[in-house]
């Protein structure tokens, strides 16, 4: 939370400004300048975010105390935008996902989850935090042709292109993956209704409490302070100036 603070003091003595006048004028500027400052702010959110974007912008909240006194900030719950916001180091996911709801336990009491990422189309315009990238041209093929032929089955390696077949690595711990990244993509139904034809393609990891260290460290964050840079965007006595002027012709 930013604190902004409007002194006014001078406004009332030169306009005489009483009682009720003041906190008219108090409340309008709040107004305003909350409007603004949210404004520029999810505009910021929208050019500089790409697949974190719609979380972050779902985190951000308003709330309004009293008639002199707003807070706007984002929602403590919302783990992923507070990281994006201020940043964070490397972190192992698997601390996350053994508290998943939808983990399950093996005869040994083990924890497991299947983890599913999903893929855009290489014509898909835009970005979204639901897609892991975009298919490369040759992959989608691939896996549209196995669609259309009753395949129900994801890409095997051998099935892949030479350059597709190559076992990944973490780009952070260095750790290489046991599998290709396209291993196992099928298309699946996702349509809402009969007579949509509408298809998803996806991916599924296993983790468990067995995986190997390093397989699962996200890179972290880099600071965006785009609650500070927001407040930096914005023209106070511009606003100022245009509230008062507004709410003086008024009077």
């Amino acid at each position: 939370m930013i604190p902004i603070k409007i002194d006014i003091r001078d406004l009332i003595n030169e306009f005489s400004l009483k009682g009720r006048q003041i906190d008219i004028l108090k409340s309008n500027l709040l107004d305003v300048v909350v409007a603004n400052y949210v404004d520029i702010w999810e505009h910021k959110v929208m050019s500089e975010l790409h697949s974190t974007k719609r979380q972050y912008l779902d985190a951000i909240y308003v709330n309004r105390l009293n008639e002199f006194t707003t807070i706007v900030g984002l929602n403590p719950k919302s783990k992923l935008a507070l990281m994006v916001e201020g940043g964070t180091s490397p972190f192992d996911m698997k601390n996350g996902f053994k508290n998943s709801k939808n983990v399950k336990y093996n005869s040994k009491g083990k924890w497991y989850l299947t983890v599913p990422f999903r893929h855009a189309t290489p014509d898909a315009i835009g970005e979204s935090e639901i897609f892991s990238g975009k298919l490369p041209r040759e992959i989608y093929d691939l896996a549209k042709s196995n669609y259309k032929s009753g395949i129900v089955r994801g890409l095997i390696k051998q099935e892949l292109p030479l350059e597709f077949q190559k076992n990944g690595s973490n780009p952070t711990t260095g750790y290489n993956h046991k599998n290709s990244i396209f291993e196992g993509l099928k298309r699946v139904e996702s349509s809402s209704t009969k007579k949509e034809n509408r298809g998803m393609y996806v991916t599924f990891r296993r983790v468990s409490e067995k995986s190997d260290k390093g397989s699962w460290v996200h890179k972290g964050f880099v600071a965006r302070n785009l609650m500070e840079k927001s407040l930096n965007s914005m023209d106070i006595p511009t606003i100022v100036d245009n509230v008062t002027n507004n709410f003086l012709a008024d009077i």
